[in-house]
């Protein structure tokens, strides 16, 4: 798109609004200035004519300059002379909308003070007495009656110069006192001349039609300056999509500004219809709402030859930014990679300066988002008899800025940036962030997420909940199909969105409704009641046992109603609600259910069934049925369906990446680390070593948990560093975690994000950053449960690794260190090697957490095959550190230890243990990653090569001072049933056991494979850690 200088230069010798239409009337008098579309038209002549001599009139009545003259009528002709008449009196028009209600139209009359109202006759009664003795009414007669007039016209137009006050805009009043904006001749003339300039009007044809509603107060003058013919589409036309498009057809429009909103509407018609009325049509203008890349596909699918620009106006500033969205469309189409949710708001017209600032009114450097505040020849004059909105609306520029921007800046209330090339970027509202129940929820990214989904054509999510009270998120959509179900929208959002941002309800809808000014009306959105929410009946209970569990989850998940066909974890449900939600099935239902189960039928629909069916059998235990078969998985399918195909420029991308550390030797110990998994048992110690060991600054990638704190991400990463005594409190440091704790103030970094999402659920701009400034990925994030089935850990270890390797290929390559299990291998191996194929093992991996952590791992080894660095550990048991023994609390050898101490009994079994001190794998891992060129490519096994038995253990506790008494394995569980409700962690064992072990500890203890670690031993002198494997 041009951006010609010259616009910014040449528009102060225009002269004002009027004096141009003025000389344009003389130049081309014959031709028409402005149609109706059904036959009643006006020639420039009789528009300069009779607006000459309405103005004398008002000149009369007392409208002056820095005076208004109000405007009470629907869009017509007669608007159009009242507008220019009001101008060439000298002064400024007040458009008053037909939907105001009386309070507004009083409100504004009071602020106004206005010299003249224009109305029609049908209209008279609605104002106010004080308001009807200003009135000039254009009767049925009007255009004789002023051509009778033995008016003096000599008097107008009224010379005057830019800063005049031209017109005042009011708000609608919905929210509090409404405002009036005051805008100068100079905002107007500005914006005009530069699109003049630089989208001139094609006269091949004879006049352009430019047709007029939406915005009519600023748009309807523009084509008069320039003598081509305005076509005023009337009020009930414009938002009926048949109406508006033959009116379209039959008058050959060929330009017309829409709100988003109104175009998508106008696109939802049917094609062949949308195709015929837009045949003329040369240029389609979008103003007053963010534009998605969807609806400008949409658009230039329909209307191939038909222009698009974005334009970025404020009323406060009139015009900002504008972009031909046609030349961005081919730009995506060529280069996919720059494809985003919503269409850029373009470059900066000439002359306009916009400034990014922080809440400290600090500058913003190119590229860093903050607040956008204007400054430069459009800005309003400010708020009418408003001191309070101008001083905070209207600042004095902050002196950091110096004279870059002048005096004076608006604060627009909108969140973006400013690329390299001048261009604006808009991210959204500064107060579109919300809480509810603790989660930070940003609502446009629920409502870019809907729309990139390709479920839906347009959507709005509100907050419904006062403050105080249980908030929550209604999303109502305009399916782009209709069969469309919420399930699906659901389903689509959950890979994009953290739970807490997925709406509660969803409202369907034919279309959204639109205001007066073609903008998204929310307040005319259908009342919502929960209460009155219903679903389809298909996903209401049927049966008894569905009706018996549907009330059971309602009252666990807090909810009024339940699809039977939707799954506990898609409705918030977490692993304290499961235990919750089964106790209440188990005892009021006589079932004995497990939380197994409840994953693998995790729909009341599905429990239903496997109830039922447990009954039938005269049992209350869920066997294995048809059903529970028909959900093994595949895992060698999964790996095809996850697995990544190699970017286009991954080649390249290898070559540069291995030339890197020829000129960055110490890239890796100095550079940016990517760590998943930080608050997990190895992850706490591998940042600590990361701080030890090397100079890297570390980026944590940490789940949201609802505290409401804007630190506790960065105070929950420190307590997991205090709890295995990585870090001590404040005030019981010693010299060692002093240090550590101040390296964990300077090079920490929390991001907020899932693994288990699309970028990690990032912004599009953090992922960017991301992707760009990581120079290495150690990815120790998982879900570890030895009960869990694959479904349930699927999210988080396949999607996650999934994640993790798209984004070790974005932008530049990563290497992957990854955190991998010997459970990989199936049990009753031996001396399992590192570089042995593990693909065979594919159909004997019988638990959720062996099976993703299986797949994910496959995952790697194909990027790896096509050229990723990647080294994988495969770990055995982690233990408690050297130095404080602080073990994982939730570690199955932990536990056992803890269960023989506490009832002083120890089983006979048959079980070889073996465990690694887990700061000796942190160790290992950190050292590797300094090393990549000496180990990328490998697999290492941190399994200990020397466990020892069991009975050996037994009998080390008991020369150690602890009586144990020798017992059957199964007298053993009756005894831990019998301290279990006492003891959590005996609980927690128990649970364990009961999944692993149920009928003999030799049926899972007595069949753990072996393992040969020669790869990692080889490498350990060259990672300096010469002493070898450490001894249990």
């Amino acid at each position: 798109m041009p951006s010609p200088v010259a616009a910014a230069e040449s528009y102060q010798t225009a002269g004002s609004l009027h004096e141009q239409f003025y000389r344009q009337a003389q130049l081309t008098p014959d031709r028409v200035a402005v149609s109706d579309g059904a036959g009643r038209q006006l020639t420039y002549a009789e528009l300069d004519q009779l607006s000459s001599k309405l103005a004398a009139e008002l000149r009369l009545k007392g409208l002056d300059v820095e005076l208004c003259g109000i405007i009470y009528m629907e869009r017509c002709i007669e608007y159009v002379v009242a507008y220019i008449a009001i101008l060439k009196a000298g002064g400024a028009y007040l458009p008053m909308d037909l939907s105001y209600p009386d309070s507004l139209i009083e409100s504004v009359l009071s602020d106004a003070e206005p010299r003249a109202v224009l109305t029609k006759p049908d209209l008279l009664q609605r104002l106010p007495e004080s308001a009807r003795s200003l009135a000039w009414v254009f009767s049925d007669n009007w255009q004789q009656e002023l051509n009778e007039l033995r008016c003096d016209t000599s008097c107008v137009p009224v010379s005057i110069d830019l800063d005049a006050l031209a017109f005042i805009v009011y708000s609608s009043g919905t929210t509090g006192k409404p405002k009036g904006i005051g805008m100068p001749h100079r905002g107007a003339v500005f914006s005009y001349h530069w699109r003049h300039v630089t989208y001139p009007y094609d006269e091949s044809n004879g006049p352009e039609r430019e047709a007029c509603n939406v915005f009519f107060v600023w748009e309807m003058l523009r084509p008069l300056m320039k003598g081509q013919c305005l076509y005023v589409v009337p009020d009930d036309v414009i938002y009926d999509p048949p109406k508006l498009l033959e009116y379209m057809r039959k008058n050959c429009i060929t330009r017309m500004l829409f709100t988003p909103s109104l175009l998508e509407t106008v696109l939802d018609s049917e094609a062949e219809r949308v195709q015929k009325a837009c045949a003329s049509l040369k240029q389609i203008w979008l103003c007053g709402e963010v534009v998605t890349t969807s609806l400008l596909e949409r658009c230039q699918s329909l209307l191939p030859s038909t222009r698009v620009i974005n334009l970025y106006s404020i009323s406060e500033c009139h015009d900002v930014a504008a972009r031909d969205l046609t030349d961005y469309l081919k730009r995506i189409q060529r280069r996919p990679e720059e494809r985003r949710k919503f269409c850029p708001v373009g470059w900066l017209l000439p002359g306009v300066q916009v400034v990014i600032l922080d809440e400290a009114l600090n500058p913003q450097p190119v590229g860093a988002a903050g607040e956008i505040y204007v400054a430069g020849p459009t800005l309003a004059k400010g708020y009418v008899k408003r001191p309070d909105l101008n001083r905070s609306k209207f600042i004095q520029a902050p002196k950091a800025l110096g004279s870059q921007a002048g005096e004076r800046l608006y604060r627009t209330g909108d969140w973006g940036y400013l690329l390299s090339d001048s261009s604006l970027e808009i991210c959204g509202r500064c107060d579109s962030m919300v809480k509810i129940r603790g989660y930070s929820v940003e609502v446009q990214a629920i409502e870019v997420a809907l729309l990139d989904s390709g479920l839906v054509n347009a959507c709005v999510v509100l907050v419904k909940g006062g403050e105080g009270e249980d908030k929550f998120l209604v999303a109502y959509v305009v399916p782009s199909n209709g069969d469309l179900t919420k399930r699906q929208l659901r389903s689509a959002l959950k890979r994009k969105l953290p739970f807490y941002m997925i709406p509660s309800y969803f409202v369907f809808l034919a279309d959204l409704p639109v205001s007066a000014i073609g903008k998204l009306d929310k307040a005319s959105l259908p009342p919502f009641d929960k209460a009155q929410e219903s679903l389809d009946c298909s996903f209401l209970p049927q049966t008894a046992t569905e009706k018996s569990l549907a009330a059971i989850w309602m009252a666990t998940l807090d909810i009024k109603e339940i699809d039977i066909q939707e799954s506990f974890f898609d409705y918030g449900g977490h692993s304290l609600l499961a235990t919750k939600l089964l106790s209440k099935v188990n005892e009021q239902l006589g079932c004995q259910l497990s939380v197994k189960e409840l994953f693998q039928y995790p729909t009341v629909q599905e429990m239903a069934r496997l109830i039922d069916a447990a009954a039938a059998r005269g049992t209350g235990t869920a066997d294995e049925t048809p059903e529970a078969e028909a959900r093994t998985f595949d895992l060698k399918t999964e790996v095809a369906n996850h697995d990544q195909p190699q970017a286009s420029d991954l080649d390249i991308q290898l070559r540069a990446f291995w030339r890197n550390p020829h000129f960055n030797k110490s890239r890796w110990s100095r550079g940016r680390v990517l760590l998943t998994g930080a608050t997990g048992f190895l992850g706490a110690f591998l940042l600590r070593d990361l701080l030890r060991l090397t100079e890297t600054q570390v980026f944590c990638l940490v789940r949201e948990t609802g505290s409401g704190d804007p630190g506790g991400l960065q105070r929950r990463l420190r307590s997991t560093l205090e709890q295995f005594l990585i870090l001590r409190p404040k005030g019981q440091e010693d010299d060692q975690t002093k240090d550590l704790a101040a390296a964990f103030e300077a090079r920490v970094t929390v991001i907020r994000g899932d693994l288990s999402l699309v970028k990690f659920g990032l912004s599009e701009d953090d992922y960017a950053f991301l992707s760009s400034e990581i120079d290495v990925v150690i990815h120790a994030g998982a879900y570890v449960n030895l009960i869990y089935p694959y479904t349930a850990l699927y999210g988080p270890n396949v999607l996650g690794t999934q994640n993790v390797i798209l984004f070790a290929s974005a932008v530049r390559v990563k290497p992957v260190h990854y955190v991998s299990t010997d459970a990989v291998f199936p049990n009753g191996l031996a001396d399992c090697r590192e570089d042995a194929d593990t693909s065979v093992h594919a159909q004997e991996l019988a638990d959720g957490y062996s099976q993703t952590k299986w797949v994910a791992e496959q995952l790697l080894m194909k990027a790896r095959a096509r050229g990723m660095p990647v080294i994988v550990y495969r770990l055995g048991n982690q233990a408690g550190d050297r130095a404080n023994a602080a073990w994982n609390p939730q570690d199955l050898t932990l536990l056992m230890l803890q269960g023989v101490l506490r009832s002083g009994q120890a089983p006979r079994l048959n079980w070889r243990l073996e465990f690694t001190p887990v700061d000796f794998t942190s160790e290992v891992i950190v050292r590797a990653m300094a090393q990549l060129s000496l180990h990328a490519g490998k697999i290492f096994h941190l399994v200990n090569p020397q466990p020892i038995s069991f009975d050996l253990l037994c009998d080390w506790l008991s020369v150690s001072g602890y009586t144990l008494r020798r017992v059957d394995y199964a007298d053993w569980l009756v005894e831990l049933r019998q301290l279990a409700e006492a003891c959590q962690p005996i609980a927690s064992l128990l649970r364990l056991l009961e999944e692993l072990a149920p009928s003999g500890g030799s049926q899972y203890f007595g069949q753990l494979s072996t393992f040969d670690s020669r790869q990692l031993r080889a490498a350990l002198p060259s990672l300096g850690l010469e002493s070898g494997y450490p001894a249990i």
